[in-house]
């Protein structure tokens, strides 16, 4: 799913998708439900 919303999304919206994914300073992990629940809403349901 992550791959498919690199794919599709816009550059910021992938950029910003990584930056999230990636940065563990702040400590606050996302849920996996809730990762998919935004990847969703982000791509338009582009994620099956």
């Amino acid at each position: 799913c992550g791959a498919q919303m690199l794919k599709y999304a816009s550059p910021p919206m992938a950029q910003a998708w990584c930056q999230v994914m990636l940065d563990t300073r702040g400590g606050v992990r996302l849920s996996e439900q809730i990762q998919n629940d935004l990847l969703l809403r982000a791509t338009g349901g582009v994620c099956v």
